[in-house]
């Protein structure tokens, strides 16, 4: 929900920048491969609670993903990219749980404000409706900075960013339902 107000500013930098890294050689798979590699590595840190590391790999992962999006020129290759979003998003909350258990039913609802998030994302690219994505790369980069700067607050910060992508995922369902029934 973020991302519309900033994409506006943010995508022509983006794009070049996107642009130059699949001219180095950095194409859709690499950059896929690289989100999951950055990402689980990430997720593992947290869980083991060395945040500061782990929030490295995660931003990298977020720059991987966001590269690998701005090559995906099909609906399939756009599932791919939203899937490895959401599953690194439930896994850092499903690590930090494992790290911190007074923390596991923010996490609990987190992986199920991501699931519908995840719900939501298929049925558009199924039903080719128009692209949205409610795990929006500022979003979830806000969320997993917050929750590495300040792990203490991650019951909270789940709470909150579950709550609005719990919100966007519902409103995309609904949206689809309506353009396509």
């Amino acid at each position: 929900m973020i991302d519309r107000f900033v994409s506006p500013f943010a995508s022509p930098l983006a794009k070049r920048f996107f642009s130059k890294l699949e001219t180095a050689g950095m194409g859709f798979q690499k950059s896929i491969v690289a989100a999951i590699v950055a990402g689980g590595t990430g997720c593992f840190l947290a869980g083991m609670q060395i945040y500061p590391l782990a929030l490295v790999f995660l931003l990298l992962a977020r720059l991987a993903n966001a590269a690998a999006l701005s090559t995906a020129t099909t609906p399939k290759r756009s599932f791919y990219v939203t899937a490895v979003d959401v599953i690194t998003l439930a896994s850092f909350g499903f690590f930090f749980a494992l790290g911190q258990m007074q923390t596991s039913t923010a996490a609990a609802f987190l992986v199920l404000s991501l699931g519908i998030v995840g719900i939501a994302r298929t049925a558009q690219v199924l039903m080719a409706a128009p692209s949205r994505h409610f795990t929006g790369q500022i979003e979830s980069t806000l969320f997993l900075l917050a929750c590495c700067l300040y792990p203490q607050g991650f019951a909270a910060i789940a709470a909150l960013f579950g709550i609005l992508w719990l919100v966007g995922g519902a409103i995309q369902i609904v949206t689809i339902v309506r353009l396509k029934l």
